[in-house]
């Protein structure tokens, strides 16, 4: 089996991100190949030869998405200058680097929308809702080896349980992404740069001596 060609494999990942926008504005059921292909640039045929489907092209988007996501934040706690960092530094740092909070970003924010919906419902919805279940998982692993790691320097308190405390910090992040979604006034990075302070200040093993020593 050959592996595709640079041009190929470009040309593909151009499809993707010309579909993640379209559906992100029009909605998976709105929009069409024929929208998908003039924001690609490419005919119709040509979109047709990488994606038999408009709903083999949502999951392609999808599967990219989560594969860019875990991808970028492996990457980054592997680097030396991530480990070394305190875990206060480190958490801000993975969820901002998970998701780039800029224009493009925040325009894209309905198409996690049209995941959930299609996750619900929908001919799509078994297949796309096991590839939801290994993405929170992966990212969960991520959060918790970090955690874990705080514990193991004496940073973070002992007794987390680490699993809860994955599980809310992923639910944080959808959360603040749905507002996102319906209130064109709520900032997302305000309300994460907001939250994590005191999240981390309740994890830690200092604020935990502190309040003793108050008592």
């Amino acid at each position: 089996m050959t592996s595709p060609t640079p041009n190929r494999e470009a040309r593909a990942q151009a499809i993707l991100a010309a579909a993640a926008r379209v559906f992100a504005r029009r909605g998976l059921e709105s929009c069409t190949m024929e929208e998908i292909a003039r924001e690609a640039g490419v005919a119709k045929g040509t979109l047709y030869l990488y994606f038999p489907s408009k709903q083999e092209l949502f999951l392609a988007v999808f599967d990219a998405f989560g594969r860019q996501l875990i991808a970028e934040g492996a990457a980054l706690m592997a680097t030396e200058e991530f480990a070394d960092a305190p875990f206060a530094m480190r958490l801000p740092g993975l969820l901002h680097n998970l998701f780039d909070w800029d224009e493009a970003f925040l325009e894209l924010i309905p198409l996690w929308m049209e995941f959930w919906a299609a996750a619900g419902s929908g001919e799509l919805r078994e297949r796309l809702a096991s590839e939801f279940r290994e993405l929170y998982v992966e990212v969960r692993a991520l959060l918790a080896d970090m955690i874990r790691d705080g514990q193991a320097t004496g940073e973070l308190r002992a007794d987390l349980d680490v699993p809860a405390h994955t599980a809310m910090i992923a639910g944080a992040l959808d959360g603040v992404m749905l507002q996102a979604i319906f209130d064109d006034a709520f900032d997302p990075v305000a309300a994460l740069h907001g939250f994590l302070p005191s999240l981390i200040r309740g994890m830690s093993v200092k604020q935990t001596e502190e309040t003793d020593h108050a008592h």
